[in-house]
């Protein structure tokens, strides 16, 4: 598959289906996002999130100056929704 038709499947899929990425890690055992975002809980910076698609870290950081980006509008609706 060449990047152009990947880059169009990837923003399709997400356009139809935002939030899927934290939807199918919700149902493992554990807190994925607790233990991705662990070594960030100390940094005093900024922390930017790229492609943070319904932005479910940012719950993990409510201390953090936190910069969520996606490029699928969807996502971030989603994450608007859920009040990130």
């Amino acid at each position: 598959m060449e990047e152009a038709e990947w880059r169009g499947f990837l923003a399709g899929f997400h356009r139809v289906r935002p939030g899927v990425t934290e939807r199918l890690l919700s149902r493992t055992d554990g807190e994925p996002y607790a233990w991705l975002t662990a070594p960030l809980r100390t940094t005093g910076g900024p922390v930017l999130d790229l492609a943070c698609g319904s932005a479910p870290t940012r719950a993990e950081l409510p201390g953090a100056r936190w910069m969520g980006l996606d490029s699928a509008e969807e996502e971030l609706a989603a994450a608007a929704r859920a009040g990130r």
